[in-house]
Order: structure tokens, then sequence, then C-alpha cells
């Protein structure tokens, strides 16, 4: 909606600035109409040089083209082309006051939309006032009694221009920027005034003045380079567009943006130019002619204006230099484009010249116009006002192919009250603007394409990168892969220096022997048909190992790193009991299945290495225990009768610590001194003296329980027993008793006791 908003402002805008400016003061003259067109090709050069750039046209040879307007007060000059020819309309004859020629011209739109033109010009312009003009006439009555008073002045200027036009993008906004310049020369000029010559009966009488400048009798195109003097002239244009759909005509081409000049893109335009800023510098004579009673000779009369000049006989020439100021005026276009058949509605203002009293452009001009402009044919009615005689006229412009004419007065032919008569037309050679060929729509200029038929890349002068890798297909030789320039243009996915085209495993690093494959343990087969790819093996093996060499890959054996029959999958027997190594508990000794191949030589179920007793069947590690006691037979003293380990397989009926055999008490606990059997020592009472006695009986009764009655400890128990007042008695009881007796008896005896 914004845009909408947008492109609605701006066409409201440049309305108003159309008629704006037809509400200003002019008075109008020249409106060349044929300039303005977005066709108008070399001819704008008069009028903007900005507009043409990005033009529909592409080239134009111009042979020719003018605008003359007509005058009754005019005269034949030869240096105003046509001024001969008298043209009668409503019974008046009306002659060329002034005309604007242009000559052979050439314009050519260069890439990016910028124009070149070279154009050459003439414009002639004649104007007088009093009955002075009346001399030039053929006319016999005038040389009867005829006073010709006032002034007469021609001017011829000739041109030859270079000009270059350029446009600047800004988006939607869009400026051409234009500039002529020109050598210009001043072909002809005449200034005459009168103020008391008369002709009285074929006699010429009086005086005139003149400033007189001319390089011959008549104008020629060849005599165009030839000059007195010469000067410089400069014309500076400025186009504005609005074109809000701009995208709609972008295009690329040789890597830069280029825009269609095929159509009209603008939506509005506002065009702006300084022409003719310059002046020419010329020599002319300062001349008096007094010719009093001279004969007048009418046939230089009927000879124009330079003969006629040549009947009177001028004096007093003085050579001096003038300055022609050139007729510089400001232009000014407003156009909008209503719709999209080619209807534009638009004004041209173009102001008075002020820097030259005598010369071109002495009025303004304005007019307002619609136009109908497509490819080969534009027409347009221009409706134009004349403030200098409150005239207003109605012009006709007509372009169909390479021939254009019209008039700004046709209402002329129908009213008294219209503007003079004035007519332009001229031929041309065009050929309309292309975009920039491109055969194979690749962007590139066929021109700068390398590979005209096959689309591209600007990159590479219009030549492909089918695989976008950035080298061009002829110097890639993988075109239809990416790949760095270090290969080619050739992948190398995997970067093991083999191009994927010829890697047949393009992901991973190989080796070339295997066309890019890997071999990854080394063993000279590739891993694509290597079954152990991780491992170094043999090809008969498909790459897989036999560590141990038995004829079984490691995988498949059970015992990769020792040799073994493929019976045992690769697992030795070293016994030859049938049973493998790895479930042989006897690996050196043949065995049995059951036994986890151990030996159990006395089957007695306990293998032969476990076997305390291998040769004899026995329940305790192997060995027999005939008692049952958990002692074996070869350790156990008493293997018949059970009994402790401590007592080496003997009983000990009493727990006396003296085994049966060795016990003479073996069913009463006895001491181990007496043979098992016990002894019942006491004294009988006596009175114990004191306390040390006491001590010594006790130690007594120890002493003798466990044999260990010396002679010292005696010679104290009698020493002890002096002192007693009766005789101590040592009772024993028990088996022992006796043995007790034979032992101690005679040694106690002698100790009292």
């Amino acid at each position: 909606m914004r845009n909408h908003d947008t492109t609605f402002f701006m066409i409201r805008k440049f309305t108003f600035i159309c008629l704006f400016l037809s509400f200003l003061n002019a008075e109008a003259q020249t409106l060349d109409l044929y300039r303005q067109s977005n066709v108008s090709g070399v001819y704008a050069v008069g009028f903007n040089p900005a507009m043409m750039a990005d033009s529909r046209l592409g080239t134009m040879f111009s042979l020719g083209a003018f605008h003359t307007n007509l005058s009754k007060e005019a005269v034949w000059n030869p240096f105003v082309p046509s001024s001969k020819i008298d043209l009668k309309l409503k019974g008046e004859n009306w002659k060329t006051s002034d005309i604007v020629l242009q000559g052979p011209s050439f314009m050519k739109q260069l890439p990016k939309n910028n124009v070149f033109a070279l154009s050459t010009h003439y414009r002639s312009l004649q104007t007088s006032s009093g009955e002075f003009p009346k001399f030039f006439s053929s006319d016999p009555n005038f040389g009867i009694n005829s006073d010709f008073q006032g002034n007469y002045y021609s001017v011829g200027l000739k041109e030859i221009a270079f000009s270059y036009a350029h446009p600047l993008a800004f988006k939607n906004h869009f400026l051409k920027l234009g500039t002529t310049i020109k050598l210009a020369s001043l072909y002809h000029q005449y200034e005459l005034a009168s103020t008391d010559f008369n002709v009285k009966n074929n006699t010429i009488n009086g005086a005139i003045t003149g400033l007189l400048s001319t390089n011959s009798t008549h104008f020629n195109w060849l005599d165009m380079l030839k000059s007195k003097g010469m000067g410089t002239g400069l014309d500076l244009g400025l186009v504005y567009e609005y074109r809000p759909k701009y995208q709609d005509y972008e295009y690329n081409m040789d890597g830069k943006k280029q825009y269609d000049p095929t159509v009209n893109k603008y939506l509005a335009r506002f065009a702006f130019s300084l022409t003719d800023l310059g002046s020419v510098n010329f020599d002319a004579y300062n001349q008096v002619s007094i010719n009093n009673g001279a004969a007048l000779d009418q046939n230089k009369l009927n000879s124009g204006v330079p003969n006629a000049l040549a009947s009177l006989n001028f004096s007093g020439e003085n050579l001096v230099t003038q300055k022609y100021m050139l007729p510089a005026r400001i232009n000014l276009l407003a156009e909008v484009r209503l719709g999209k058949k080619g209807w534009h509605l638009g004004s041209v203002y173009r102001s008075a010249t002020k820097r030259t009293a005598v010369g071109f452009n002495q009025q303004s001009i304005l007019a307002l116009y619609p136009r109908k402009e497509v490819k080969d044919f534009e027409f347009s009615v221009p409706v134009i006002l004349n403030k200098t005689t409150k005239k207003t006229g109605v012009g006709f412009h007509l372009k169909i192919g390479s021939l254009f004419f019209g008039t700004e007065s046709l209402n002329n032919l129908f009213s008294k009250n219209a503007p003079n008569p004035s007519v332009y037309a001229g031929f041309n050679f065009t050929g309309f603007a292309k975009k920039i060929k491109d055969k194979d729509n690749d962007a590139v200029s066929d021109k700068k394409d390398k590979c005209a038929d096959i689309p591209g890349l600007w990159t590479f002068m219009g030549c492909p990168d089918t695989d976008l890798d950035g080298i061009q297909d002829s110097e890639d030789k993988c075109p239809e892969h990416a790949g760095p320039k270090e290969t080619q243009g050739c992948p190398d996915a995997d970067g093991d220096g083999i191009f994927d085209n010829q890697d047949a495993c393009p992901n991973v690093k190989g080796l070339a022997r295997f066309n890019g494959c890997p071999d990854t343990d080394g063993d000279g087969i590739p891993d694509s048909e290597d079954d152990c790819p991780q491992k170094a093996g043999e090809e008969e093996f498909g790459g897989c190992p036999d560590s141990d060499g038995d004829g079984l890959i490691d995988s498949e054996d059970d015992c990769p790193e020792i040799a073994g029959p493929k019976l045992f999958k690769g697992c030795p027997d070293t016994d030859g009991d049938g049973i493998p190594d790895k479930d042989d508990k006897c690996i050196d000794q043949k065995g049995t299945l059951e036994n986890g191949g151990c030996p159990d030589t006395d089957e007695d179920g306990v293998i032969d290495k476990l076997d305390g007793c291998p040769n004899e069947k026995g329940t305790l590690n192997g060995c027999p225990d005939s008692d049952g006691d958990g002692i074996k037979d070869s350790e156990d003293t008493c293997p018949q009768q059970k009994g402790l380990k401590e007592n080496n397989g003997c009983p000990d009926t009493d727990a006396d610590g003296i085994v049966d055999y060795l016990d003479k008490c073996p069913a009463i606990a006895g001491n181990s001194l007496w043979s098992g059997c016990p002894l019942s020592i006491n004294f009988k009472p006596l009175e114990i003296v004191d306390s040390a006695s006491n001590d010594l009986l006790k130690g007594l009764l120890i002493a003798v329980s466990h044999k260990e009655l010396g002679n010292s400890y005696l010679e104290e128990i009698k020493n002890a027993t002096s002192m007693l007042s009766s005789p101590i008695k040592l009772i024993v009881k028990g088996k022992m008793g006796s043995e007790v007796r034979m032992a101690y008896g005679l040694a106690l005896k002698n100790a009292g006791i």
C-alpha cells in the first residue's frame, strides 16, 4: 500500500510541475517537439544532451533535419536557406525568417546505456524594422519614389558538436547527465541601419551604415569548416526519472548491472539544461555607403541581399574584432507517463536569450502537450503560447519510421489570429536499442564471451564451470565434479592423491595400486576384499591372519598363538589324550575326559596330581585311612584305631595326654611322668611350725609328682624336718606307688620323711 501511495504522489507532483510551467509568462517561438521524445536520439542535442542516455535508440544516422519559421517581412537572403521561396497562404507571400538546419549527424549508444554523438548545425536568422528591407525587393515600383528608413539584421551560426551522456542509477531514482562541446563560428552577419536612404526616379540617394562579416555569397555545407572566427560553446543537461518498478528492468551483464534500453522505464521525468554557453570571436568591417546619384540596378535586387548590397558604394572600411555571444537559454521539461500504452503528458519551457542584442531565441516559449509514443510511431498535438503576439498556436507532430514532420501553428490555416506559419521535418536511419547480445543467456555479452554457445560465468569470460569449483571446464580435468586447483579441478574427498572419479573408495584414503581403496593392515589386500581389514593376513585366508600357522585363521582358531589341529579348532593336545590343552588340566599326562584330562592311577577318583597316594586307593586325598580318623595310614601311628591328630592318630581314652598304647592306666587319667597312671600324694597332718616349712613341703609334693627331686632339695627338706616336733609321713596311693617308693623311698627316708 505504501508503494502505491508513493507512486500516486509522484504522479501528482509531476503533473503539477507540467501545469505550473504552463502558466509561466512566455513568448513562444520555436518548440522543436521532436527533440523531447525518447526516440529523439541525436536531435536531443539541441535541447538537452542528457536525454540521449538510456534512450530507445541504439544508433542513429541523421541525413538532415530543418525547422523554419516564416514571415511576411522576410526577404531573400542566400545565407538564410529557403528564403528565396515564396509561400502563398491566404493571398499573402511568406518567406523564411529563421531556420535551424541539422546536417549529417551520428549517435551511438554505448555499453551501460551511455551515449556518444557527433552532429553538425547551422542556424540562420533575418529580422528587420521600418521600410529599409523593401530595398531588397524586386518590385520595380520601389524605385520610383521611395524612402527606405529602418534596420536589417541577418546572422548565420555554424557548429560542429561533440556530445556525451551517461546514466546514473539510484534504485527507483534515475539520473542522466549530459554535455555538448561545440566548435562554433559566425558564418555570416549583416547589421545595416538607414536614416535618410531613398530612391527617386531609380536614383539612389542617402547613406547606409553597416557591419559586414561573411565568408562567401551564400551558405554552403561544404564551407562549414571555413571561418574567419571561431569560438566554443557548452551545453549542460540533467534528466531525473522516477522509476518505482526499476527492478523489472534490471539485468546483469559482464559482471555489472544494466538496464533494459528497449522500454521506457520512468513513471515521471524532469529535465533541466543550459545551452549555448559561450561566445564566438569574429572580424567585421564597419562601412558607410553614400550613393548619391547612383542608378538603381533592379537585377541585383533580384539576386538577394548580398547582391543588392553590392550595388551600393560602400566606403570607409574599418576592420574590427567583435564577440558574438551565443544565445544561452534555460530549458525545462516535465512529463508523466499515462498508463502502459505509450501516452504521455508533458510541458516544455525555453527561456528567452538575454546575452545578445541581435540573435536567436529572443522570446520565451512554453508548451503543454499530450504525446503518443510507440516503436516507429509518435504523435502529438502541442498547445504553444506566444506572449509577444498574444497568440496561441496549436501544433502537430508526427513520426512514422525514420521520417518526422510537424508544425507549431497548424491553426494558421484556419485563423488569422494564429502565429506565423512554421514547419519542421527530418529523415534518419535508426537502429533501436537492444539489450546486450547474449545468445547463451549466461550474463556475459557475446562480444566478451569466449564460449558464446555454452552458458558460463563472467569470471571465466562466459566459459562454463559446471561443477562451480572455480576452475573453468576447459582447464578442469573433472568438469562434472568440484575439486581444488591443486588437483586440476578433480575432487579428492579423502585426500589420498587419487581423483574421486578414479577412486574406487572416494571417501576413504587409499593406495593407487588399489584404485584409491585402503589396505588398513598393510597385508597387500584392499579392505574391500579383506575379510580381516584390521589385521594383516594371507591372501589364501582372505586377508585374515593365521598367527600359529596351523591352517586356521585366528578368528576361527581357539588357540591363535599355538598351533593345533583343526579337530580341536587349532588348539594343541600335547599328551595326546584326545583332550585339547585348553581344556586339559594335565597337558603333559594322558588322562580322561571326566578327570579334565588328568590321570587317576589308583582309580580312587582323585587325580594323580591331587592324590597324596597316587598308587593306592584312598579316601583321604587319595590316601588310605583305615580307621577313618582323618589321618592317612602312612602318618597314623595307630592306623587301625581312631585317634587324634595331635596323638598321631592314636587313641587317649582317659584324655590325659598319653596315648592308650603307652598309658599303663588307659582308662584313668594320670600323670605322663608316671606312664599315665594317677598318684595321690599328701602328708599326714602334722603340726607345721612355720610357713616356710609349709611351703617347703608343698614343693616336695610337686617335685615327687614330676620326678624332679634332687639331692640339694632333699638336703633342704632334711634341714626343715629337723625343726619339726614330729616326723613327716608321705602317703602315696595308686598303681605307681611302688615305683615312687623304689625311686625316692630311701632318699626321703634319709631326709626324715
